[in-house]
């Protein structure tokens, strides 16, 4: 394994919030594809 070093973090930070908005998106789309299909999403309970 990698050793972490305090110069890392701001990539692995990056890196990790990407992937999160990243799976935000998807799941936007899946809720908006649900209301599309007149689906109650879980933004609408």
């Amino acid at each position: 394994m990698a050793e972490l070093k305090p110069e890392m973090y701001d990539a692995q930070s990056h890196g990790l919030f990407l992937h999160l908005s990243h799976t935000n998106r998807h799941l936007g789309m899946i809720e908006a594809l649900r209301g599309a299909q007149g689906m109650i999403g879980t933004a609408t309970n």
